[in-house]
């Protein structure tokens, strides 16, 4: 089970003597995408939700998702072709798709195929991006042109705006590119 929440010490304590359970607690970013490439299920059983990014970075990643069945932007994503969707609050039902999936692995390789294909087909950064764009066209009164170059103010408060100009900002992105890796 991985992140925290003011359910994490009551899950604890009911799963204390199970064996199947790991308790991963919060992960940093940049270690969720090795977390789910080793995962085969993303399990999202929620009241409420709109359209997660954690879902579609996990079906990004191949990973089949089991959720409840709302009324919102995850019926779009999650069809019966990618993942399971359960009636709000029917945990049995989770956990017999769970079971259904553990012992079919040719179907959960196929939702698994299906399910990167889709997320990374329709809601990959750059069609997002573009999707926003198109919105800002849409909506705007009269025909918007994007400029070439966009100055970029010194943050608010910060004294000696020469540090965010010329090679001084060059040096600090080079800096901060570099403590990345």
């Amino acid at each position: 089970i991985v992140g925290t929440g003011p359910q994490l010490p009551d899950m604890q304590s009911a799963l204390a003597h199970s064996r199947l359970v790991e308790f991963v607690g919060a992960v940093p970013y940049p270690a969720v995408q090795q977390l789910l490439a080793d995962q085969d299920v993303f399990i999202l059983l929620s009241d409420y939700e709109g359209l997660p990014l954690s879902l579609l970075e996990a079906m990004g990643q191949g990973v089949v998702p089991v959720i409840s069945d709302l009324e919102s932007g995850i019926r779009e994503v999650v069809t019966d072709a990618c993942g399971i969707r359960v009636p709000v609050g029917d945990v049995p039902a989770a956990v017999e798709a769970i079971v259904t999936l553990s012992h079919d692995r040719r179907r959960l390789a196929a939702m698994s195929e299906t399910a990167a294909a889709q997320a990374r087909r329709n809601y990959s950064a750059d069609r997002m991006a573009a999707r926003y764009l198109q919105l800002v066209d849409q909506l705007a009164p009269h025909p918007v042109t994007w400029p070439e170059k966009v100055s970029i103010p010194t943050p608010f408060g910060v004294r000696g705006p020469w540090l965010y100009s010329g090679l001084p900002r060059v040096a600090r992105r080079i800096v901060k590119h570099l403590g990345r890796r």
